[in-house]
């Protein structure tokens, strides 16, 4: 019972959270999928390394983008339909928030390089 009573209460918590945000921003919420892409310009590095890859957690509400505990340096990159770079923006550790230009609109390839690192995270986003 004791279990029932706390799932309820959790459910609620987060859908009050919800629909706060939703009230205040007027967009709804979305949770960036990302893929993994291996990256290695220079060919020196010797193949994929066998350690797991923590992807970051980033959710969209319009042009903004929530970080949620990226615990690294990032540059965020914008591709249009076409590949081109549109957009450009260092992220260091410890941002909380990034808001892309309200004349970005369309579909979008967000792209998310780690600092040091020969992996990096792409998902596709519409504005």
């Amino acid at each position: 019972m004791k279990k029932k009573s706390l799932l309820f209460c959790c459910l609620m918590t987060v859908g009050a959270v919800l629909s706060n945000a939703k009230a205040f921003g007027g967009n709804e919420l979305f949770e960036v999928e990302f893929d993994v892409r291996f990256s290695d310009p220079t060919g020196n590095l010797g193949g994929h390394p066998r350690t797991p890859v923590s992807i970051p957690s980033v959710t969209q509400d319009g042009h903004a983008f929530y970080f949620n505990n990226v615990g690294y340096d990032l540059e965020l990159v914008l591709l249009d339909e076409d590949g081109d770079e549109v957009y450009y923006v260092p992220v260091p550790v410890g941002t909380s928030a990034v808001v892309l230009p309200s004349t970005l609109s369309g579909e979008y390839e967000l792209q998310l390089y780690p600092t040091d690192s020969i992996y990096y995270f792409y998902g596709y986003v519409t504005l």
